[in-house]
């Protein structure tokens, strides 16, 4: 069945105009005869039925349809006309291909370019997180979409009819031992046709094309796919700093990153991509595993919240212990001497029948980490009450005198020196139990 505008497919699809057409297959805009939705009908050409090419459409479908992203092109049906080629119906996209944008336009701006390469990384983590590995990336397949009031176009990564599902192989589409996918684009294992290509392959092919959306150039030109494939494999690494000396080092660095030859260098996996693109365009710290092998990043805080979130989360804060009872016995022993002291004094002034002003202080502590905290206590003349030393424990009140309050006629004795320095109030007692 040729198709043409007007025509009808599987009952439901009304053809209406030829869109674009590759070497395999041609896609049309045709309308949902319930809907009256406009879609976009993908569909071999004839004479291309073989196993193969069904294999590769309809592997299409079925990693569009578990993939389910935003930045890659949904499936909304499949299904064969009546020469029983299968066609796909996808949504009908409003813009160009990133490599018509280059061929008509020239290349991208930084930021245009960093936000593209952005979209396309999305989608590879999309992809690769379903073990999808797309194996033809390309600007040919990537779609700039502008939907209606938009500030800037949503990227579609297109055609995963190649791609390579990593949990198991199909036996009705082996590759292994040639090469596939388009020469520019291929990892130096691609272009050796080796079996074992997985998700870094896709990491390659976006740094080619991350460099020709900044510079209309491809990083290692031929004449022909042949002399592509001797330069990817057998050529010098690409200079970026002199092939594109005007865009930011972060940017010539992720660039060498993903073009490394040998993949165990590249950048590890789409994840760890999108992570170095935000760092570059500002928007995140880059990935922690570059430096440390950690598996998540940290955004870093406003310098004003800093200290305070670290003391937070870092500081180990001490609960003070109670002081033992040992501790308590020794200090309270030590007030009680001190008052037992001053009433004897008092008694004895009192029966010598002399007034006397003395000062006392409390005897040295028994614990040598114990400072004292008293201060230098004026005795009364004319009362049986002393005050205690200043500390932590209750007042007490000195036993009363035995003696009569009259005083005997005796010759006053000369008062005692007071001490000329006070002992610090500003001693605390250790944390530690005594």
């Amino acid at each position: 069945m040729t198709l043409q505008p007007g025509s009808f497919v599987a009952g439901r699809y009304r053809v209406t105009r030829l869109i674009g057409q590759g070497s395999m297959g041609e896609v049309w805009e045709a309308v949902h005869t319930m809907t009256e939705r406009p879609v976009a009908l993908k569909v071999l050409l004839d004479g291309t039925s073989s196993l193969e090419a069904r294999a590769r459409i309809l592997r299409e479908a079925r990693a569009c349809g578990r993939i389910q992203h935003r930045n890659v092109i949904e499936v909304f049906d499949v299904g064969e006309v009546d020469d029983h080629r299968p066609f796909l119906v996808m949504p009908l996209l409003s813009g160009q291909t990133l490599e018509d944008h280059i061929d008509t336009r020239g290349p991208l701006s930084e930021e245009e370019a960093l936000t593209v390469g952005l979209g396309v990384a999305r989608a590879l983590v999309a992809a690769h997180d379903l073990g999808i590995v797309h194996r033809d990336l390309k600007p040919a397949n990537v779609f700039l979409h502008w939907e209606r009031e938009a500030s800037e176009p949503i990227v579609k990564v297109l055609d995963f009819g190649i791609s390579k599902i990593l949990s198991r192989d199909e036996a009705s589409f082996t590759d292994a031992g040639r090469a596939v996918g388009s020469p520019a684009y291929m990892s130096p294992e691609q272009a050796r046709g080796e079996s074992d290509v997985d998700a870094r392959t896709d990491i390659w092919s976006f740094g080619v094309l991350l460099f020709e959306a900044l510079t209309a150039k491809l990083p290692f030109p031929g004449e022909t796919p042949y002399a592509i494939v001797g330069h990817i494999l057998h050529g010098e690494m690409p200079d970026f700093d002199t092939l594109c000396p005007n865009v930011r080092p972060g940017v010539r660095d992720l660039l060498r990153r993903c073009v490394m030859k040998d993949r165990g260098s590249r950048i590890p996996t789409a994840r760890d991509l999108v992570g170095f693109l935000e760092a570059v365009m500002g928007r995140a710290e880059p990935p922690a595993r570059w430096s440390t092998g950690a598996t998540t990043s940290r955004v870093p805080l406003p310098a004003s919240a800093t200290a305070t979130a670290s003391a937070l989360v870092t500081q180990k804060v001490e609960i003070p212990r109670p002081r033992s009872r040992a501790r308590l016995l020794v200090i309270a022993g030590a007030a009680l001497a001190t008052v037992g002291g001053l009433a004897v004094a008092y008694v004895t002034t009192r029966r010598s029948g002399d007034p006397v002003h003395a000062t006392a202080t409390a005897p040295p502590s028994a614990d040598p980490g114990v400072a004292s905290q008293t201060e230098p206590v004026a005795l009364p003349t004319s009362t049986s009450e002393v005050s205690a030393p200043a500390s932590s424990e209750p007042p007490v009140s000195a036993p009363p005198s035995a003696e009569p309050s009259a005083s005997p006629t005796v010759r006053p004795a000369p008062p005692r020196p007071r001490p000329t320095s006070k002992p610090s109030k500003k001693s605390a007692l250790p944390d530690s139990p005594g």
